[in-house]
């Protein structure tokens, strides 16, 4: 538990209206893709051998070949309104793609990203002021906050770290409009526990149902522990990962009570 950031109850139920937006013609999702549990079961072996966590499962370091293949699925998935948490590092390449693929449609395309850090925050609106994409990116700062979860008088209450989302902030960022893919890259790991834990369950409030998630940094020891428990609760449909960087896990955001209405 951190104690120099405030602590909060969980966030209750959507108080904006969200709009749930029609899945375009010609989505879809194809390449060759390993099975989630394969690349996270790699992951936890090779930390086990002492071979590391992320370094382990990669075939490609290089952050260009994410920001590729992230390039790929978009033009696959065809997101109207994509948001990213962590440093924004992926807008510059997928922002102008988004552009391509919905020029002339009625409906204009938003990115959203999203970071507790000041320098990520001012790095994302410079390269988006030098590419001329202000009226389409948006870079939010967004702080961390201690959130208690579980019953405290059974003693089955814990204390996880997360984005403190504003949902008014990030509905007028996202033009009202549900997002169709969420981008999981932030908070960083370090120094906290399961800091990425609460993103999926507080988020699939607001996503569109079925919106694509991208984890970043799969084969984390940390982010595995979170996918898993993502796909155990049924808040994640997984599709398959891909072994580039850290490693890349794909799913799907599974309809729910908040997000169907």
């Amino acid at each position: 538990m951190s104690h120099d950031i405030p602590m909060k109850d969980l966030p209750g139920e959507p108080a904006c209206a969200w709009k749930t937006m029609e899945e375009p013609e010609g989505r879809h999702l194809a390449g060759e893709f390993v099975a989630v549990a394969e690349l996270l079961a790699f992951g936890k072996a090779a930390a086990e051998q002492g071979g590391g966590n992320a370094a382990a499962v990669a075939s490609d370091s290089a952050p260009a070949a994410m920001a590729d293949f992230l390039v790929d699925v978009a033009g696959m998935y065809r997101p109207k309104v994509v948001l990213e948490l962590g440093s924004g590092a992926f807008a510059p390449a997928l922002a102008p793609k988004m552009q391509e693929i919905w020029a002339g449609a009625s409906i204009a395309p938003r990115y959203v990203t999203l970071s507790h850090e000041e320098r990520d925050v001012a790095s994302v609106q410079d390269k988006v002021k030098q590419a001329k994409l202000q009226g389409m990116v948006k870079s939010l700062l967004c702080p961390l906050v201690d959130f208690k979860v579980g019953d405290a008088q059974d003693g089955n209450q814990q204390v996880l770290t997360c984005y403190d989302f504003n949902e008014n902030r990030l509905f007028e960022a996202c033009a009202g409009l549900r997002p169709d893919m969420l981008i999981i890259n932030g908070p960083d790991t370090a120094g906290y526990v399961l800091p990425r834990m609460l993103t999926v369950p507080i988020l699939s409030q607001y996503l569109q149902p079925g919106a694509l998630v991208c984890v970043v940094g799969a084969g984390d020891k940390t982010a595995r522990v979170e996918i898993e428990s993502w796909i155990a609760s049924d808040a994640l449909h997984p599709i398959g990962a891909k072994a580039i960087g850290g490693g890349i896990v794909i799913g799907q955001i599974q309809p729910n009570s908040q997000n169907v209405k």
